[in-house]
This record gives structure tokens, C-alpha cells and sequence, in this order.
């Protein structure tokens, strides 16, 4: 671990440099981030972008070993298409990441943004969120992990 308190973990940083420090820096913070959140609580909380961040990103992510009865991944935005589509977030990351690494179904959160009212699935809070992480206080620095990852690589 970097010796960061939670306090200074969620201040969001900016981040500039070669594609693979930016991408070697998501790894490490995710790796801590994890480490810390399973120690304290029993449980790790992920919310994912999609874009260049899941292009880069889950690759790599994919290479960390996950202990995945204590890990929950959500998505902070997806397009309003089925999640086989090649412009899903989800598909995205379930074709980089989630299939290869043998994550749980019961650990994965998709958004709906398929279904008929785009309205209703966009409400929160969202009861798959609340449902797995009841009886958890989820810190903000586990919930900031994508805002971060999505600062460093940014549209490259």
C-alpha cells in the first residue's frame, strides 16, 4: 500500500503520461484499493466506465487476481443497447475482463439499459447496489475507483 489515508484516496488526481503508467497506476490502485476494502469490510466495490478506460484497462485488470466472493463490480454508464451489442460497456468488459478473470454472475451489476424505460433504470438508488452491498458502508474511495482510472487514461 501507498501509506494514503481514505481521505486523501478520494481526491480525485489527474494524471499524465505514457498509456502504460497510466494503465500500470489503475492496476496498483485497484490492487490496494481491493486489498484495503476486503480487509476492513469483507467486501470491495468497483463502479466501471466503459470507453478507452475499459479498451485499456480491462486487459489488464484481468491479469489481477480477484477473490470474487468478496467483489462486486458495477458500471457508472452504458448505452442504451442489448449487452451483446459491440457499443456495450458491460460487453465490454465481459469480453476484455470479466469471462477471462471467472468472475461470479452474482458479482457482476450490469446496468438495464436495455429494457423498455430507460427512465426507471437510470431511478437510484439501484436495488442490485443496495441489495449487495446491504450491511456494508462502501467508502467513497472504493466507489471513486473508475472516476480515478477514467481521470489517468482518459479519451487516448
Amino acid at each position: 500500500m501507498n501509506g494514503r489515508t481514505d481521505d486523501k484516496a478520494m481526491r480525485p488526481e489527474t494524471l499524465v503520461g505514457p498509456l502504460t503508467s497510466l494503465v500500470a497506476r489503475l492496476l496498483s490502485d485497484a490492487r490496494e484499493a481491493a486489498a484495503r476494502a476486503t480487509a476492513r469490510r469483507g467486501l470491495f466495490a468497483m463502479a466501471l466506465p466503459g470507453g478507452s478506460v475499459g479498451v485499456h484497462g480491462f486487459p489488464a485488470l484481468a491479469t489481477l487476481p480477484v477473490d470474487w466472493r468478496a467483489t462486486h463490480v458495477f458500471w457508472v454508464d452504458e448505452r442504451a443497447v442489448e449487452p451483446s451489442s459491440p457499443d456495450s460497456n458491460f460487453g465490454l468488459a465481459d469480453s476484455l475482463w470479466l469471462r477471462a478473470s471467472g468472475a461470479r454472475p452474482t458479482s457482476v451489476h450490469r446496468m438495464p439499459a436495455d429494457g423498455p424505460d430507460l427512465g426507471a433504470a437510470a431511478d437510484l438508488p439501484d436495488p442490485q447496489i443496495v441489495d449487495a452491498l446491504k450491511g456494508c458502508a462502501a467508502s467513497a474511495a472504493d466507489q471513486g475507483m473508475a472516476i480515478s482510472a477514467h481521470q489517468r487514461i482518459g479519451n487516448r
